[in-house]
């Protein structure tokens, strides 16, 4: 009981102050405090946070879901498999803002990407990706939502 009530008391002294700081760098985006090593993940973004999104920025993976059910395991050229990518990212080898931004958009009332592979990747290196906020969602880009579970996970398909 005394963990929960530090906790409560950690959240009310700052939390206004973690809010105020979310809101200079990206206005509209919630920030959480979650122990580290915690298997945790921060809620999806909502409608209202994704209209308050600038057009383009770095965004945590976690709060974007998948609108595929899966993807191959390999980029095409030159960043091989998703398994590279993750580890190259964490070595800081793959600068974030030199990969192009994974595309966001609403669809039935849920913020999901069109580049399933790249969020994988990066939400796998814990690290924030590049976005692009879309206002419709492209025609050629309409079978990609295959999602089975909401956008919460997706497969990785290992073999070639």
């Amino acid at each position: 009981m005394g963990t929960r009530l530090l906790a409560r008391d950690a959240v009310e002294a700052f939390g206004p102050r973690l809010d105020r700081l979310a809101e200079q760098s990206t206005p509209g985006l919630r920030m959480y405090a979650v122990p580290e090593g915690s298997s945790l993940r921060p809620p999806y973004l909502s409608l209202s946070e994704f209209a308050d999104l600038p057009r383009a920025g770095m965004i945590d993976p976690r709060v974007v879901r998948y609108s595929q059910n899966n993807a191959s395991a390999y980029f095409k050229p030159p960043y091989g498999s998703v398994d590279d990518f993750i580890g190259e990212l964490k070595a800081g080898r793959i600068e974030p803002n030199a990969i192009a931004p994974i595309r966001i958009v609403e669809r039935s009332g849920k913020i999901f990407t069109l580049d399933n592979r790249r969020l994988y990747g990066f939400e796998q290196a814990g690290i924030n990706v590049p976005y692009e906020k879309l206002d419709v969602v492209p025609k050629r880009e309409l079978f990609k939502f295959s999602t089975e579970n909401d956008g919460v996970s997706i497969s990785i398909r290992r073999g070639k």
